[in-house]
């Protein structure tokens, strides 16, 4: 969800400046700072999913909300066949209040970026099944030995038998290592969208400047992939 709402923000923002609502200049150097916590957002999500088990049960409160905020950001931004146009936005929303809003919940995300590198690398708890801790763990070991570490050379994190049942294990630590650095690159990537974004104010002058002087401001929003929901995380797909 945070994925979505980077792009969504991304997207709001864009409109908001083409139609010369919010400083133009702002929008230009905050779009690519969303550009860049959308996959990391997207690759942290995919790193977790993979720790869920057949029996994994997501909470029913977060599918509901993130149902509830799927349906709102399609209700305002997109179509049937994926983003709408900057008229068409402008036309559903209030430009400039959404993408306020918009930047301060990437504000929230940083604190749970935060949460969730602590508990990657804290939590006593996380487990995954063989067959997945036996590639990541390898893989992580593999770079972590490419940068010089020798304590995880010749060391096997899983038994033949657990990978041939696909037995959910605890994490080993190149497994938990992986966690935390998409976490880290989570908590990065949102600190600079936030940062961007932190004079994104409404102004007369905004409109005037806004369009009298063209900017690159990123992909068009029909040009964007919207983002595909995995419906074994939670919450109904569109």
């Amino acid at each position: 969800m945070q994925a979505l709402i980077a792009t969504t923000a991304g997207i709001v923002s864009e409109a908001a400046a083409r139609g010369g609502e919010v400083d133009a200049g702002v929008v230009e150097r905050l779009t690519p700072a969303l550009e860049n916590a959308q996959p990391a957002w997207s690759r942290s999500a995919r790193r977790w999913a993979e720790l869920t088990t057949p029996a994994s049960r997501t909470d029913p409160a977060l599918v509901e909300a993130a149902s509830e905020l799927r349906a709102a950001i399609g209700a305002a931004v997109a179509n049937q066949t994926g983003w709408a146009s900057s008229d068409q936005i402008a036309a559903r929303i209030e430009l400039p209040a959404t993408a306020m809003t918009l930047h301060r919940s990437m504000v929230a995300g940083v604190e749970l970026a935060n949460v969730t590198r602590e508990i990657a690398a804290d939590h006593p708890g996380l487990a995954a099944p063989a067959r997945v801790i036996a590639t990541r763990a390898q893989g992580e070991a593999e770079v972590a030995i490419e940068q010089g570490e020798t304590r995880f050379e010749g060391v096997t994190w899983v038994t033949p038998r657990q990978i041939a049942v696909n037995q959910v294990i605890p994490l080993p630590e190149p497994a938990r290592r992986g966690l935390v650095n998409a976490a880290t690159d989570g908590v990065a990537a949102t600190n600079q969208a936030v940062a961007a974004a932190a004079h994104l104010n409404p102004t007369d002058h905004a409109s005037r400047e806004g369009t009298d002087r063209p900017r690159h401001l990123g992909r068009a929003a029909p040009d964007r992939e919207l983002p595909v929901h995995h419906p074994n995380r939670g919450g109904p797909s569109r």
